[in-house]
């Protein structure tokens, strides 16, 4: 606030001009000694720099008098120490809302009520990730906690650590894992959390589902393919999308079935379309809002199952006995488009980005 101060006492009469509405004044600003301004600089229901119109014309001034270029000059100077006051206020959205439902964790919208997802941690093992086994079932049995605020989440147990920090778009994921069998992880083992918009069938949980999400007809959900972001159905709604780059592991990877297909095949069949970085984004129905995970080395992309789920998978090797792994990701949860998600993901994950 230094250069807010200088600028207010550098150019105190210039600003009385515009004023400040009467019934607010910011906290961080000195006391303004005209309270009779009729102008207003801040709007009391968001807090944002709001510049009453001025009359730049050549017209007459305030008082009656010719207006002269150097008057003229005056006042955008005003408007530009003005603008400079604004911009040392800070005005950011606030954060979203972090909640405990019985899976995991709810990101919401504190301003919008239809704006939520859910993530569940974890559903599923690949590739000897924890478990024996290409594909074993994981767990939600995990006791989260929550910050008073709100904002802070977190869960562990002997071999992993999830923390979720709230972001004004979406939620910041870092994990770790530690390698707590007797036997070595391969490189390519990983683990699949459920992020999802909650769920209306069968065997429900506390999730209230979340409709703006569903995408029913598959063709608003994409991933990260050869030439950027790409629709996840293709010949299947339920193919999986490997990791280019992992593909020589995963292929020399002895399948447990007989002929030759992953166990998982008969419900997510292999893409013959490689995914090229750890992300899945989904717009609304409306095309105004989206979510999305982001983990920043992955195994897996894949989704539309009963859940009406994104399943991304965190790559977790390779470890041997006692090693540990720390992985970012990132949730997403904010009105936009896929283009506004693009800029978002050059931001925190640049190497991702589509080159």
């Amino acid at each position: 606030m230094d250069a807010a101060r200088v600028v207010w006492s550098a150019h105190r009469s210039t600003l009385t001009r515009i004023g400040f509405r009467n019934s607010y004044r910011h906290p961080n600003l000195p006391d303004n000694p005209d309270k009779r301004a009729n102008g207003r600089f801040f709007d009391r229901s968001c807090e944002t720099p709001i510049l009453e119109p001025l009359n730049l014309s050549m017209s007459n001034d305030i008082d009656g008098k010719p207006r002269s270029p150097l008057s003229l000059g005056k006042r955008l100077i005003t408007v530009s120490l003005t603008l400079l006051l604004a911009s040392c206020i800070n005005t950011h959205p606030p954060k979203m809302k972090l909640s405990i439902w019985d899976r995991g964790i709810k990101v919401s919208s504190p301003n919008d009520a239809g704006l939520y997802a859910y993530l569940w941690f974890y559903e599923w093992h690949m590739f000897d990730a924890v478990r024996t086994g290409e594909h074993t079932g994981g767990t939600s049995d995990w006791q989260w906690t929550l910050n008073a605020d709100g904002d802070a989440a977190e869960s562990r147990s002997d071999w992993f650590q999830v923390t979720a920090t709230a972001q004004d778009d979406g939620a910041a994921l870092q994990l770790k894992v530690t390698n707590t069998t007797d036997r070595e992880w391969p490189d390519i083992a990983a683990i699949i959390p459920c992020f999802n918009p909650g769920y209306d069938g069968p065997g429900r949980t506390n999730a209230v589902a979340n409709p703006r999400f569903f995408d029913d007809g598959h063709d608003h959900t994409y991933f990260m393919g050869e030439s950027g972001l790409d629709l996840l159905a293709g010949e299947a709604p339920r193919e999986i999308h490997f990791n280019e780059s992992m593909i020589a592991n995963i292929d020399a990877w002895e399948k447990e079935r007989d002929d030759g297909q992953f166990i998982w095949y008969h419900k997510w069949p292999t893409s013959k379309r490689n995914a090229h970085a750890g992300l899945l984004v989904r717009e609304s129905e409306d095309r105004t809002q989206i979510m999305a995970i982001v983990w920043e080395d992955f195994i897996s992309a894949q989704g539309h199952n009963p859940w009406k789920c994104m399943h991304l998978s965190a790559r977790v090797g390779p470890l041997k006995p006692g090693q540990s792994k720390t992985l970012r990701g990132r949730i997403y949860l904010f009105p936009g488009s896929k283009d506004d998600f693009l800029a978002k993901l050059n931001r925190d994950f640049p190497s991702l980005s589509p080159r």
